[in-house]
């Protein structure tokens, strides 16, 4: 399998970049608190250089330390004590045959006070962001010049570092993007008012960055071709005009994304439920009115698909964020014509929420990410021992595959007749495909290195051992925890697992779902799928308190209000009867009863570990991981089965 346009080269200005694979910006948290860029950092971009990527686009980079600060552990191109470790990065880099490209940055009002000293944010009106609700005040228009210059200085400190080109945010509703947006952008001055003055900021820092660093030095532009706020905002043909603009300012290369904070939904960072290539069209769009390359990310996760949209002249360089956090090697394995080997990002956003929460990188199927300087090298040092390990969970599929990795001979049972434990179970939600990846990675993984899978069987104890193996992990995981209540073995009760796995099919019934974590509310969505009638009961106030990402558990919830589904909270549930529910309102302890076909119990999991617990005493080299041990998210077992396997 080959991709020819994809690993064909191109240009941005003179710079010469060797494939179409473009790292688009994301934060990753592994800078100093001073803003200064570790080696941590440049571990983490010379792993996707490694890989084989182009053109890397670092996080956002600070131009200002006393107004523009983003995130506490950001770097910053505002000083010339930073050269040393940007020459460090860039070289480090370049040994790739890679570019890099800092991404220049001034949140404006998407900020936080305290990561500005405690004073307000400053944009372009005073207007607060209704999300973030941080102080804020207006740019007076003598700091407007000063702003401009310290977007020459950072340009130029990137220049004399190494750095290929820099690449200016417009986008995501952070400063320059503000200025565009009549929803923020309330000025009467020159910088306001109409679309040509909201413009001209943006332009004087292009302008005036050309001027500093020559003609031929590559100036990259991120701009939002829709924010999806209606009339409060602008829309494509403002973008293509915006884009247009730009090029006649001698901008090099147009960088394609959508939305921002203030719109209320993540259209840039897409969970689970976003296709591939949903809004390909804004970008072959701008292409089709400018002359200068365009790059943009629209959930790519396959070459195949990264290919097509080249051919189909949808952009002329693919932009992946996520997907090279999954998989650092994604252009190598795509070059060598093993895009099954590829493992891809499920969209589940852990990366994101731990950004947002200001701490390093992440990856929920990737254990290395942001932990690349001490990555830990697997040793073929297993001698074909034999090891065994029982459930094919996401922590036992992962345990499995590096100890196969390690030369270890490895057979891995499972009582189901499928891989994926938890995981599979999610992927049967609606939307909620892009799970079935990892389980089809690791796969395919484990069938290539020989690992011995055992399906649709439960084996014993007694069993494992009369095998003499030289390691036994107990992954058996979880079980659906069952309230000690009234009528809880009543036939109305069922579990998820019954419900996602198909083992109990509802249509058209009135159900009622208890619990409120995101198992539940996966399910819900599932059954109203089905044409059932859900009712929500859940003794916490709080939805989904348990874990998962508040976008994706929000556009959960929009598609449970489409479908009328009914959630109360504050209810505690004191028995089940054979054709209703009876609880209590935690507040008042007033007892109601709710008549239903079927009543579905999600109040989270329960550990297994039984193979652990039986033969503890008995096996000198027994372990317990995952759910077996402790009940987590994806990112935990994975990390848990990886590290296993490595100690092993």
């Amino acid at each position: 399998m080959s991709y020819p346009t994809l690993f064909s080269p191109a240009y941005i200005n003179q710079l010469k970049i060797k494939n179409r694979l473009v790292m688009t910006p994301m934060g990753c948290g592994l800078a100093n608190p001073d803003g200064t860029i570790t080696d941590a950092f440049i571990a983490y971009y010379v792993e996707r250089a490694k890989g084989g990527a182009a053109l890397l686009t670092t996080e956002v980079a600070c131009v200002n330390d006393e107004h523009g600060r983003r995130a506490q552990r950001q770097i910053c191109l505002t000083d010339e004590g930073q050269l040393p470790m940007l020459k460090k990065l860039t070289e480090a880099v370049h040994q790739y045959d890679c570019a890099i490209f800092p991404q220049l940055l001034h949140p404006g009002v998407i900020s936080t006070n305290a990561a500005n000293g405690g004073n307000p944010l400053p944009g372009p009106s005073g207007i607060t962001s209704r999300f973030l609700r941080q102080e804020a005040r207006a740019f007076e228009r003598e700091e407007l010049q000063a702003l401009v210059q310290d977007y020459v200085y950072a340009a130029n400190l990137a220049k004399r570092a190494g750095f290929d080109g820099i690449e200016i945010h417009a986008a995501h509703h952070y400063l320059l993007h503000e200025f565009l947006s009549p929803y923020f952008n309330k000025r009467n001055d020159e910088y306001g008012g109409s679309f040509e003055n909201r413009c001209r900021l943006l332009l004087e820092i292009v302008d005036a960055v050309r001027a500093a660093v020559g003609r031929e030095y590559p100036i990259s532009v991120r701009v939002s071709a829709e924010d999806y706020m209606g009339d409060e905002s602008y829309h494509l043909e403002k973008s293509i005009r915006l884009c247009q603009l730009l090029e006649m300012h001698r901008v090099d290369a147009i960088s394609v994304t959508v939305g921002g904070t203030e719109n209320g939904r993540s259209h840039s960072l897409e969970p689970v439920t976003y296709q591939q290539g949903w809004r390909r069209h804004l970008a072959k769009a701008i292409r089709t009115m400018v002359n200068i390359p365009v790059i943009a990310t629209t959930v790519i996760r396959d070459p195949d698909y990264a290919e097509q949209l080249l051919n189909e002249g949808y952009m002329d360089f693919i932009g992946m964020g996520r997907s090279f956090l999954a998989d650092p090697e994604w252009p190598a394995k795509a070059a060598a014509g093993h895009p099954e080997d590829i493992r891809r990002c499920i969209s589940c956003l852990r990366c994101i929420d731990n950004i947002k929460a200001e701490k390093p990188i992440v990856c929920s199927v990737n254990p290395e990410c942001g932990h690349e300087l001490e990555k830990r090298q697997i040793i073929r040092d297993g001698g074909e021992k034999l090891c065994i390990v029982v459930g094919a969970g996401v922590a036992g599929m992962e345990c499995a595959r590096i100890l196969a990795m390690r030369n270890f001979r490895v057979s891995l049972y499972e009582r189901e007749d499928h891989l994926g434990g938890q995981i599979w179970l999610a992927a049967q939600a609606p939307k909620k495909d892009k799970m079935q990846w990892f389980i089809d990675f690791e796969k395919t993984q484990l069938e290539k290195s020989g690992v011995d899978i055992c399906l649709n069987y439960e084996i014993t104890p007694d069993e494992i051992l009369k095998l003499k193996p030289y390691l036994i992990i107990d992954a058996t995981g979880s079980a659906p925890y069952l309230p000690d209540v009234d009528g809880i073995d009543s036939k109305l009760v069922t579990t998820p697992p019954e419900i996602l796995g198909g083992r109990c099919s509802l249509k058209n019934k009135s159900v009622v779902l208890l619990g409120t974590g995101l198992t539940a509310l996966e399910t819900a969505e599932y059954l109203c799928e089905q044409g059932n009638m859900v009712t929500i009961l859940g003794e916490s106030k709080r939805v989904a308190s348990g874990g998962g990402s508040n976008v994706i558990i929000g556009e959960i919830m929009r598609t449970l209000n489409l479908h009328n589904t009914v959630l109360i909270s504050g209810r505690k549930l004191l028995k089940i009867g054979d054709d209703r529910v009876i609880f209590q309102n935690v507040d008042t302890e007033e007892v109601y009863e709710l008549p239903c076909d079927k009543v579905i119990v999600c109040k989270g999991v329960r550990s297994c570990g039984k193979i652990y617990q039986a033969l503890k005493g008995k096996h000198s080299n027994v372990h317990v991981i995952g759910d077996a041990a402790k009940t987590a998210r994806i990112m935990e077992d994975v990390l848990d089965g990886y590290t296993a396997a490595l100690d092993a």
